[in-house]
């Protein structure tokens, strides 16, 4: 591999050279909002982050900048490399770089926003290496990687259904769930499933001979819904189609949400909500 490194970069001038190559990108307009006030002060729109910049045998061709969020959060942005230096695995040298930095720095989590039909290779690496995509608007994808586990999750969400075996099939056919073989006390006749969906929270299902079901009016206070992620626009989209034609009850979207997640709500089994995300 050619000589290749990357480095923190205080010569703001450098920076602005590549990032300005970047915005010609045809497509990637809609990414530099704003951007001659980034520039006009890039040392103030990154303070507390970084400005990173790769070198090839010591000429820049590579940028990748950190922007502090939160506490616990930054923004990766700006992540470009000249395209005489492309196919050479530099774009993943920069993400490592950047994911070291943002750790040594302090921070949780990286999120960062993307265009698939502008940047596909781009979006299949991020993909590759373990970045959660969690919404998407007019094309545009958010994706973050946590650098830490909370000590505390939801292990699973519990609910008590009346026909506990047609919860079951819903459940298994629909979403595609994986049940186990189910318990069952004998003494006291209480019954569960729990179903598990590739990752997150399980879900248990129950019943038992003497429940209080009362009418669910969707403004309740309480638990409103479980939500399941699908993975993108097209699938909300079927699935939602599918249920729908199955006789259920949808009573929103799909519809893209005032703060940019993909989504339609449908009642289900004995009046429960779920939500159909990407």
């Amino acid at each position: 591999m050619t000589n290749f490194k990357v480095k923190e970069c205080s010569d703001t001038e450098v920076v602005k050279v590549l990032f300005r190559e970047y915005s010609q990108i045809k497509g990637a307009e809609s990414c530099f909002v704003s951007f001659d006030k980034e520039l006009a002060d890039l040392e103030g729109f990154y303070r507390g982050g970084a400005l990173l910049v790769g070198y090839e045998e010591n000429v820049p061709v590579a940028c990748i900048a950190i922007k502090k969020l939160s506490d616990a959060t930054c923004e990766a942005k700006r992540l470009f490399i000249k395209p005489e230096s492309r196919g050479k695995g530099y774009a993943r040298i920069m993400l490592n770089t950047m994911l070291d930095k943002a750790k040594e720095l302090g921070f949780e989590e990286v999120t960062f926003t993307t265009k698939p039909a502008v940047m596909q290779i781009g979006y299949g690496l991020y993909k590759r290496m373990g970045f959660e995509e969690y919404g998407e608007e007019n094309g545009t994808v958010s994706m973050r990687m946590a650098f830490k586990r909370a000590t505390t999750f939801i292990e699973h969400i519990a609910m008590y259904v009346n026909d506990l075996e047609a919860a079951r099939e819903f459940f298994v056919t629909f979403l595609g769930g994986t049940s186990n073989d189910g318990y069952h006390n004998e003494k006291t006749d209480f019954k569960s499933y729990f179903i598990s969906f590739g990752g997150g929270a399980r879900l248990e299902i129950m019943n038992k001979p003497v429940m209080t079901d009362v009418e669910k009016d969707l403004n309740r206070t309480g638990y409103a819904h479980i939500a399941f992620s699908v993975g993108s626009k097209e699938a909300v989209d079927e699935l939602t189609a599918k249920l729908k034609n199955a006789g259920y009850e949808v009573v929103s979207g799909p519809r893209t949400t005032g703060d940019g997640y993909y989504e339609s709500c449908i009642v289900v089994i004995e009046g429960n909500q779920i939500e159909i995300t990407v």
